[in-house]
């Protein structure tokens, strides 16, 4: 795949003037096209696994996404998305504890996802732990002190929402924190 037009250019030489040298290198670079496109191969089942994991995510299959997003995070343990979508999955799946440390990686990447602030903030009210979940909604705060001009009116309400959902929550709104979580 990688080194085909090389491999090719080799051989064609190779058949032409039959030089030790250039079949060596020939045989070096066929290798590392084999290496190469087995490398690329690996990543296919990661990569449709994530996949997988955010279709059944969208359809309420959270144990099916939780299955599938395991493989892309095991591959990539520190994709924001994909430790989003794994930790909502698990917060679908009633399996907050679990939850918690996916959408905790998710949290600490620069300029976090305002769903990622959200989910972490009712996984921790769902574990009663509201020291936490006041921890994720004055992050929510700050970013829309932050925001001002900047944001469109859009971005600021969906961080109003936020905070207001975490509220509820921390009040003991049921509805608040119920089992159909949102990337």
């Amino acid at each position: 795949m990688f080194g085909r037009v090389i491999s090719l250019a080799c051989l064609f030489a190779v058949t032409l003037g039959s030089s030790p040298l250039l079949a060596q290198e020939y045989t070096r670079v066929e290798q590392t096209d084999q290496r190469m496109t087995s490398a690329m191969r690996g990543l296919d089942d990661p990569l449709r696994a994530y996949q997988r994991g955010v279709d059944a995510l969208f359809e309420g299959d959270y144990q099916n996404a939780v299955d599938a997003l395991r493989i892309y995070v095991r591959q990539f343990p520190d994709d924001l998305g994909g430790n989003l979508a794994l930790g909502v999955a698990f917060m679908g799946n009633g399996q907050y504890e679990a939850a918690r440390p996916q959408l905790q990686r998710a949290v600490n990447q620069p300029n976090p996802p305002i769903s990622a602030l959200l989910q972490l903030g009712l996984a921790n009210v769902r574990l009663n732990d509201p020291d936490e979940a006041q921890t994720q909604r004055n992050a929510l705060a700050r970013r829309l002190r932050r925001c001002g001009d900047s944001c469109d009116q859009y971005e600021r309400d969906r961080i109003v929402r936020a905070i207001d959902e975490i509220d509820r929550a921390l009040q003991g709104d049921s509805a608040a924190v119920a089992p159909a979580p949102r990337i």
